[in-house]
Formats: C-alpha cells, sequence, structure tokens
C-alpha cells in the first residue's frame, strides 16, 4: 500500500542547488537559445569573412568576429555560473530550509519554513504547476518560477515513493 504522508526535511547544498539552477535555467527556460543564436550569427559573418580573405583586412574582421562568437556567450555563461556561487554562500549553503509534508489528501502539499519562523503554505495539488525527477532530487514547482527541491534520500520514505505520490496526485488534475 503507498504512503499516504511523506515527510521531507530538505538540507540544501552547493551541489544540488547549483544543477537545479542549471536545470531551471538553461533545459527549462531555455535560456541558452540567445547565446546559441548570438554565436551562430557571429560565427556566420566571420565564415562569411574567412571566404572573403581576398579583400584587405577580412581575414581580420573574420577572427575577430569568431572571437566575439565564441567569448560572449562563454562569458555570459560564466557570469550565470558565478552568480550562482554567490548565491550558495549569501545562502550559507549547506543547510536546513524547509520541511515539505506530501499527502494524498486534497491539501497535499504543506511546506514549512525551518528558517523564519510561523512562515508556511499549504498548496493543493491542483494548484501545483509541474514536476521533474532529476537524478539526485526532485524538481516540485508549486508556480512556473517557484520550485521546492526535494534531494533524494531525506524523505521517510524511498525516493520512489516520493515520485509516484506526486504523480500520483498530480495527474489526478
Amino acid at each position: 500500500m503507498p504512503a499516504s504522508k511523506i515527510t521531507i526535511r530538505v538540507k540544501m547544498d552547493g551541489p544540488t542547488f547549483r544543477r537545479f539552477a542549471m536545470y531551471d535555467t538553461f533545459k527549462k527556460n531555455k535560456r541558452w537559445k540567445s547565446p546559441a543564436i548570438f554565436a551562430s550569427i557571429m560565427g556566420a559573418a566571420a565564415i562569411v569573412c574567412f571566404i572573403m580573405n581576398h579583400v584587405d583586412g577580412a581575414v581580420m574582421l573574420g577572427t575577430v568576429l569568431a572571437v566575439i562568437a565564441l567569448g560572449m556567450p562563454a562569458v555570459y555563461v560564466g557570469s550565470y555560473l558565478s552568480s550562482v556561487s554567490s548565491s550558495i554562500r549569501a545562502q550559507k549553503l549547506p543547510r536546513y530550509v524547509y520541511e515539505v509534508v506530501l499527502s494524498d489528501t486534497e491539501d497535499g502539499v504543506y511546506i514549512r519554513s525551518l528558517n523564519v519562523k510561523n512562515e508556511h503554505m499549504t498548496l493543493k495539488w491542483k494548484q501545483m504547476h509541474t514536476a521533474h525527477r532529476a537524478k539526485d532530487c526532485i524538481y516540485l514547482y508549486a508556480l512556473p518560477n517557484k520550485a521546492f527541491l526535494l534531494p533524494n534520500g531525506q524523505a521517510d520514505a524511498s525516493t520512489d515513493e516520493v515520485w509516484a505520490m506526486i504523480e500520483r496526485n498530480m495527474t489526478k488534475n
């Protein structure tokens, strides 16, 4: 018989947060597209310049465009990763951040902050946006831009049981 209530006391660490940030930004929200389009346009312009190598300065311009085509996306990703690292330091991870109680009732998701007194909320399963199961964590999205991370091994049930409860209740909607 499946569990009717599962409690997850979440201790967030830097690597888990970093993997989530990369998933949320680059896979879920597809923010890799703009740098890729920019690199493609600049790379194409560089190729045109290299093809026109008989024109004075074309190879030099092509080299500059190629460096920009590769450099700007690298700077974008590097600055993003730097901001994630700064966020990890600012949050003083690893530490306990919240407790999530999942249940098979209509008011199925209860979240309580472990750092702010009297901060808690209850969400109905039908209010939940989506969930994604990663290799080491479940990302439970209450809103398109608000997720609760449920790292493997932190619940009073197995990760498969946690995922089964989420699937069972979110597919009722």
